[in-house]
């Protein structure tokens, strides 16, 4: 991997310190690195669909700046389809991690304390204003093109990806309370160092949108990783009494076109 690297992409890197991590969840090949002064960073290669995530990636890292702490971008390049960005590591570990050590109430407080801040984000002026007629076109895309396994579809939501579709369509009213978005705002994506918020990571998928759409997020990986008991609690410490199921239920919706997406090779 590392001889096909640009030629000033290698000059930040130790070779040897390459490390493989598979594929991130744009579908982008994540490696683990050394940059040349033996600083710990991360690597992203995509090409095609892949490639357009990354880009997305750095236009939106360079808008959010210092707002909310981020990885730096050290490198960013494309030759052909294929983009390359090297990013700086932050220090902490993924809170999911942490719960062993600090325990699930402090991990939620870091959550809180975390989407609160992306959500005080000014979105004046922010170009990235048009998320979820994005999503519900590239959701369509998919079923007119069959991107589905439609019996694992089924198996997990209950309906036919056009059914589904119909239904999300039609219930796309709902979505009014808007915000700067994560759009991935789960466990693994938030580092903690010292019980407190260290950094925000994979900033592909941001924009304007519901509130919901990160409220969503953050149900299911709270749920997975701490006990839906804990719900309740990040409601708590963000501050926010006015959750709307419907909003919740449109969110969880829409995201079965991302998580049963199968792209052809």
């Amino acid at each position: 991997m590392f001889g096909t690297l640009p030629a000033d992409l290698q000059s930040q890197i130790i070779p040897d310190s390459v490390v493989d991590l598979g594929l991130g969840a744009l579908r982008n090949r994540l490696l683990r690195v050394a940059t040349a002064a033996n600083a710990p960073a991360f690597l992203k290669v995509g090409t095609g669909d892949a490639a357009a995530g990354i880009d997305k990636e750095v236009a939106r890292l360079r808008w959010v700046g210092r707002s909310v702490p981020s990885p730096e971008i050290l490198h960013y390049s494309s030759e052909g389809d294929t983009s390359f960005l090297l990013l700086s590591a932050i220090d902490g570990v993924p809170s999911h991690e942490a719960i062993e050590t600090v325990g699930s109430g402090c991990v939620v407080q870091v959550l809180a304390d975390g989407l609160r801040r992306i959500h005080s984000v000014p979105i004046e002026g922010c170009p990235f204003d048009s998320v979820l007629e994005e999503e519900l076109a590239e959701s369509a895309r998919r079923v007119h093109e069959g991107l589905f396994d439609e019996t694992s579809f089924v198996e997990a939501t209950g309906r036919h990806s056009s059914e589904l579709l119909a239904e999300v369509l039609s219930n796309s009213g709902v979505v009014r309370d808007l915000v700067f978005t994560h759009g991935d705002y789960a466990l693994p994506n938030v580092i903690t160092k010292d019980a407190s918020l260290s950094g925000v990571l994979d900033w592909g998928t941001a924009g304007i949108a519901d509130r919901h759409r990160d409220f969503m997020c953050m149900e299911m990986s709270i749920r997975r990783n701490c006990g839906r008991e804990w719900i309740p609690r990040f409601y708590e410490a963000y501050g926010y009494s006015q959750v709307d199921t419907k909003r919740i239920r449109f969110y969880s919706d829409l995201d079965q076109f991302y998580a049963h997406y199968v792209p052809r090779t």
